[in-house]
């Protein structure tokens, strides 16, 4: 009889724990009104590595670092669908390569001779994107617009030098690399993993979201989003079934002889490892994700082809039959909101 009284008071308790959990995390789901506005800093770290074995030069690792400010206005919140327009705030990007040295360029700190400073003319410019309840970015619209009309305006500019580095690089092509973030497409990656990860209907401890993102210059990833809360405020993210396309080529790749290149060393690359984390904070009284962190990294290897064997040969490095390129991909996107003093005024 005891045991069965134990029993039955274990089922209670249980049930009353996941009760608990499913009341702390109903309503989990962004609730956007008309007219709210809020800031965002966004810092965007692509990291790239490649082993060359047997290249003088090696293979070395490539850094893209790229923060800004975004202030949202919401336009409208209509059936759980909020448009919202995103107007960029100051820019900050940094680029390094092997061999080639880094440079770097702050809007707010204007280099009339740095090659980054194109970038300065994203600054202002407004684009929009409509989410749901879950955060699922549904579009985005004005990106593509507003990288033709700040890459024109640099080119109007002239050109400054390389700052002593860089060498063998277009200087408006660094910009143009920065500006590749502010795509259409790349925007709906970099805003889509700061807010698609609430479950945006009933409450529960987990739940899976469906995820496609497009990472410039890495490719795009598939995967399923294991999400888990157990108060209704942090919320953990891992990766599961995850796919991987090459990128789309860039536009003026096939003019330049480094990126073809490039993409020709990626041909036949095989994925060995993927991993996706990332964790957030839901602020329920501004129905809204207040801060995130999200994390994707992609290890591929493959055989080298003979013609890129023939280039380490003329360049008097060491060929075998069986050498093999590895290359590593990692993706940083962190967001938090920005106010008052911490909100940058351009």
């Amino acid at each position: 009889m005891k045991s069965v009284a134990a029993t039955a008071l274990a089922v209670i308790v249980a049930a009353g724990s996941i009760s608990a959990q499913e009341t702390q995390t109903a309503g989990m789901a962004w609730s956007l009104k008309a007219g709210d506005q809020f800031s965002t800093k966004v810092t965007i770290d692509i990291e790239l590595g490649m082993e060359l074995p047997g290249l003088p030069m090696g293979g070395g690792d490539q850094g893209f670092h790229v923060e800004y400010q975004l202030d949202h206005k919401v336009g409208e919140s209509v059936d759980g669908v909020a448009k919202i327009d995103a107007t960029i705030g100051p820019v900050t990007a940094k680029i390094s390569m092997p061999m080639m040295g880094e440079m770097g360029y702050s809007s707010a700190e204007d280099d009339e001779q740095n090659p980054l400073r194109g970038v300065r003319h994203l600054v202002g410019k407004t684009f929009a994107y409509s989410i749901d309840k879950s955060g699922k970015v549904l579009s985005v619209s004005g990106g593509d617009a507003l990288v033709e009309e700040a890459a024109q305006a640099a080119a109007a500019d002239g050109g400054g030098d390389n700052g002593g580095g860089m060498m063998m690089i277009d200087p408006k092509a660094l910009a143009g690399a920065a500006m590749m973030l502010f795509r259409d497409e790349t925007l709906q990656t970099s805003i889509g993993v700061h807010t698609h990860v609430l479950p945006g209907a009933a409450g529960g401890a987990s739940w899976s979201l469906d995820r496609e993102e497009s990472i410039a210059t890495v490719g795009t990833i598939k995967f399923k989003a294991a999400c888990a809360s157990e108060d209704g405020a942090k919320i953990t993210l891992s990766g599961n079934e995850i796919s991987f396309e090459q990128p789309a080529p860039m536009p003026g790749e096939e003019a330049n002889p480094m990126a073809a290149m490039q993409r020709k060393l990626m041909e036949g690359l095989e994925v060995t490892r993927t991993a996706v984390t990332g964790t957030a904070t839901y602020d329920k009284a501004l129905g809204r994700v207040t801060s995130s962190e999200s994390v994707r990294e992609i290890d591929q290897e493959g055989q080298l082809p003979e013609e890129l064997k023939q280039m380490i040969q003329m360049q008097g490095g060491q060929v075998q039959d069986d050498m093999v390129l590895k290359r590593s991909s990692k993706l940083t996107v962190k967001v938090e909101e920005v106010a008052g003093d911490d909100r940058r005024r351009f």
